[in-house]
């Protein structure tokens, strides 16, 4: 198979970008973070003299990145460290925590560096995470329908069964779990399904199991892998546009796919933008026609 790339210095540049991330956070930085998630809602922990906190932790989290800390304080502000959702990790506590974030940061680090190795040894190029190429062929693979059937089941079963095993852990993520899915939660704690339940599900489960293939590219994007691509890709390359994230057409994109039962792109983090085709949901036909005429047969890559 024919391998592409938009930049031969893309990978190059990504390595750079991610160097540069690794920098040690300055004092002054760290305590701005703090301070952040302070008014984000979260308290000192209670063994800390607040009058001191913030000089302790600058103390335990001197010379780490600040994209790790970053990244760190983003977690605790979206819930997603059920531990540590009123008072904030101890300074050992982030520090230990920190210390997985960097971790993130550098096998990333190294999965480039590797991948830029082989590159060279070989000369096979790779297409660039959410860039034209990789955009094309994962746009033609949603067009190309789900290649797994979500059959009808009893899932309002397995709802509650997750719900209960949730519940003797964590009431809260429980909560989030059901909540997530539109599902309330009644007086005496049984759970409250919408009428359409049972479409809604099915959809959902549609959307996240029908296409593996799609998965398997948005992996690979979330850790910065360049994967190699069919040429077939390349040569639709020209109809892409860069879409800003979090734009109007960015909310356009994600309610097409919301209506077509697609999964949509994985969270780019600190990526600007990510390519669609050109001109919108609204203008998908001239990506479908080009898509033809190139001879597309299924969108196996």
């Amino acid at each position: 198979m024919n391998a592409i790339t938009e930049k031969p210095s893309t990978l190059q540049q990504e390595i750079t970008r991610l160097n540069d991330e690794l920098r040690p956070a300055t004092p002054e930085e760290i305590g701005d973070m703090m301070a952040w998630l302070v008014k984000c809602g979260f308290c000192f922990p209670e063994s800390l003299d607040p009058a001191n906190a913030k000089s302790a932790y600058r103390f335990a989290l001197e010379g780490q990145p600040k994209a790790a800390i970053s990244r760190l304080a983003q977690k605790l502000a979206r819930g997603k460290i059920e531990k540590f959702t009123t008072f904030l990790p101890t300074p050992a506590q982030m520090a230990k925590l920190v210390d997985g974030e960097v971790g993130h940061y550098r096998d990333r680090l190294r999965t480039m560096r590797e991948d830029a190795a082989r590159a060279a040894e070989t000369e096979t190029p790779k297409a660039a995470p959410f860039g034209k190429v990789w955009g094309a062929w994962r746009m033609a693979l949603l067009l190309a329908g789900p290649t797994v059937t979500v059959e009808a089941e009893d899932f309002r079963a397995k709802i509650r069964a997750a719900f209960d095993v949730l519940g003797r852990t964590s009431l809260s993520a429980a909560q989030r779990y059901v909540t997530a899915r539109g599902i309330g939660i009644g007086e005496d704690g049984t759970l409250v399904f919408p009428e359409d339940f049972e479409i809604r599900e099915r959809q959902r489960r549609q959307a996240a199991y029908g296409f593996p293939e799609v998965n398997r590219l948005h992996e690979a994007a979330e850790k910065r892998k360049f994967l190699a691509a069919d040429m077939r890709w390349r040569a639709l390359g020209d109809c892409m546009e860069p879409v800003p994230v979090g734009s109007d057409m960015w909310k356009a994109w994600e309610a097409w796919h919301s209506a077509q039962n697609m999964p949509f792109v994985p969270d780019p983090e600190n990526q600007r933008v990510v390519f669609f085709p050109k001109g919108g949901p609204e203008a998908i036909a001239s990506f479908e026609a080009a898509l033809r005429d190139i001879g597309n047969a299924g969108a196996a890559a």
